[in-house]
């Protein structure tokens, strides 16, 4: 049957590929894909030696080679080499400047010769994998137990605010045409993300049932000896209101997978129903679009309402192209908006009769009140995601929708005049370069035809005399040196080093097999240093005070005194303190960059702290 034919897929699988006993959700890479370049055998590096020497010394070669005494036999070949070789050893005893000279020369000339060899050998026939997504799936190869690839269309940050809500909750249509704004909508991108689900006792019960069982209350932080403070945990635990989901965003350099250690107990320990990662467009195994192709579709696209319907209406895009934070968090609500459509199935309850199963609706009533149920939510952010945490947070909260942040959490936040310092930025509108690009410019005739082939010039020498060669460099830079990863999350990310392991630099290993991974970072860079001001969401300090003041929000910064990347201990956490006095600053004593991914238990044990909860250790 059907159902034998997937248990027999299932345990092949499993054979196939078993998960790393350090970490029990991640898989090594395979050993038929390569992270690195391989090595040329030593054979091919012997005639590529033999092949430099003889192109430096091609003209003592030819006159040896064109000499009447030469014969082409094997005897002849070895009497010749052996007699070259005689003869530089007799040069190099009679010592003149010039033969000096020459020799270096020589010497110099062999090596640059041997080493672009190798490059090119290594380049062309040893290089690295670099396979897509779709591959990976197809052939059961993504790289954790909890990864998951589908087509998302990304939700429109911009459209939702331009036909969002009005005051009475109903939804607005009242602007110009759909049509006008259809050539900038976004198309299905592939993405790759992480999901845990909580323990089936949890995550079977409609939220009234739950809600029922844990009454909501604001947790408060507890300041009393340790026996008191576990006896009150005790009670909390049981009052303590769960969440619909948890949602993170990673940062630079990383891809969710940087969540995978803590996903999961993260999930259980402050109750939720779900936790979901993503890897940002440009990182990761998401699919990386051309930066330079301008898309569009007719989507339905609104975030949902508390009747748990759409406001439809097509894409626009805010930052002009599909690496921006904006289409980052567009991914994340739509990865949101299915969690919503898996939670109204709650709304029927499951009876089983023997091997049959039948879902039967629940009464009218009871339905509406499970959907009018708090969908509350925490959003996590990492460094350069701590932004998308707060955009996510801030539209969510000015949306009627049935997902409100509860509590948003920033983990070394990378945030433009809050810990670091501001950047000025251009006040260009990346409008006019889609404008043009999609034939809308107004131009015609010569003068068009000039524009077009002036662009398409600038577009070609771009390509071949700055991302090619970048992209080679980043290559060989990352995959050329087998403990890159290992080198810089010692040196630079992790506070003690001793307690980084292999499954911590496997996680960052994991994307650079990924295809087009050179070329995504790059396209990324570059949407980020040429976005304008012109973004609502530009004033990383106004969206965290935006945040802080919401009711029924809590904040929570978290940075390790140890960090070298984001450094926020000391002048910069006093600042934030005065700035902005309703966030809460957790200090984590010899942590680095990556708390979370260091110490897993420590993180979350003084995250439960301000949060004012005392749950299972991660190891119950």
């Amino acid at each position: 049957s059907q159902q034998q034919h997937q248990q027999s897929q299932e345990q092949r699988r499993q054979v196939q590929r078993s998960a790393r006993a350090d970490e029990t959700n991640l898989y090594d890479i395979p050993s038929t894909l390569h992270a690195t370049y391989r090595p040329i055998p030593i054979f091919l590096k012997f005639l590529i030696g033999i092949g430099s020497l003889a192109i430096v010394g091609r003209s003592k070669l030819y006159q040896i080679v064109t000499s009447p005494h030469f014969r082409w036999t094997i005897a002849s070949a070895y009497t010749t080499i052996t007699n070259a070789f005689t003869s530089l050893l007799s040069e190099l005893r009679a010592f003149s400047w010039n033969n000096a000279k020459n020799l270096i020369f020589y010497l110099f000339g062999t090596s640059i010769i041997a080493i672009l060899s190798t490059l090119g050998i290594q380049e062309v026939f040893f290089r690295p994998s670099r396979v897509s997504t779709q591959y990976l799936m197809e052939n059961d190869l993504l790289p954790s137990r909890l990864s998951r690839y589908q087509m998302v269309t990304p939700l429109s940050l911009g459209k939702l605010k331009k036909h969002g809500y009005d005051s009475s909750g109903e939804v607005s249509m009242s602007s110009s045409s759909w049509e006008d704004d259809d050539n900038t909508a976004p198309r299905p991108i592939g993405v790759h993300f992480i999901q845990y689900s909580g323990t089936q006792s949890t995550q079977q019960l409609p939220d009234r049932q739950l809600n029922d069982q844990v009454q909501e209350q604001e947790p408060k932080q507890i300041d009393s000896p340790k026996g008191a403070t576990e006896t009150s945990a005790k009670h909390q635990r049981g009052q303590q209101s769960n969440l619909h989901a948890i949602y993170l965003h990673h940062g630079f350099g990383a891809s969710s997978l940087s969540w995978l250690p803590v996903l999961p107990p993260l999930v259980e320990r402050l109750r939720a129903r779900m936790g979901i990662a993503h890897d940002a467009v440009g990182f990761g195994f998401t699919d990386r679009p051309d930066e330079e192709r301008i898309v569009c579709g007719n989507e339905d696209c609104g975030i949902r309402d508390c009747n748990g319907s759409r406001a439809g209406g097509s894409f626009e895009s805010t930052a002009g192209d599909q690496y921006s934070v904006e289409t980052n968090v567009g991914i994340g609500l739509a990865l949101l908006n299915d969690s919503v459509d898996s939670l109204e199935s709650s709304a029927y309850s499951t009876c089983e009769s023997g091997e049959e199963k039948s879902a039967k609706p629940i009464e009218e009533n009871e339905a509406a009140s499970a959907r009018e149920s708090a969908r509350s939510i925490a959003i996590f952010g990492h460094s350069m995601g701590a932004k998308a945490a707060l955009i996510m947070a801030k539209t969510l909260s000015e949306q009627n929708s049935l997902l409100k942040p509860k509590l948003v959490v920033l983990v070394a936040p990378a945030l433009e005049g809050v810990s670091l310092a501001a950047i000025k930025r251009g006040s260009g509108s990346s409008s006019s370069a889609i404008s043009s690009r999609s034939g809308k410019s107004g131009s015609s005739g010569v003068m068009g035809r000039t524009k077009e082939w002036i662009g398409s010039f600038v577009s070609v020498w771009k390509k071949m005399f700055v991302d090619l060669p970048f992209q080679y460099g980043l290559r060989r830079l990352v995959s050329g040196n087998e403990n890159f990863w290992k080198n810089a999350l010692k040196n630079f990310v992790w506070g003690d080093p001793q307690k980084l392991t292999d499954s911590d630099v496997l996680r960052f290993q994991w994307p650079s097999i990924g295809k087009d991974w050179e070329r995504g970072l790059l396209a990324f860079s570059r949407s980020r240093l040429s976005s304008s001001s012109s973004s609502p969401f530009d004033d990383d300090g106004r969206l965290l005070r935006d945040i802080q003041r919401l009711e029924g929000v809590r904040v929570v910064i978290m940075y390790g005194s140890k960090d070298r990347i984001v450094v926020i201990d000391g002048v910069v956490a006093e600042r934030l303190k005065q700035d902005y006095p309703n966030v809460k600053l957790v200090r984590l004593e010899g942590m680095g960059h990556d708390p979370f991914e260091e110490d897993v238990d420590v993180f979350l044990n003084e995250l439960e702290k301000v949060l004012g909860q005392a749950c299972h250790s991660s190891n119950g």
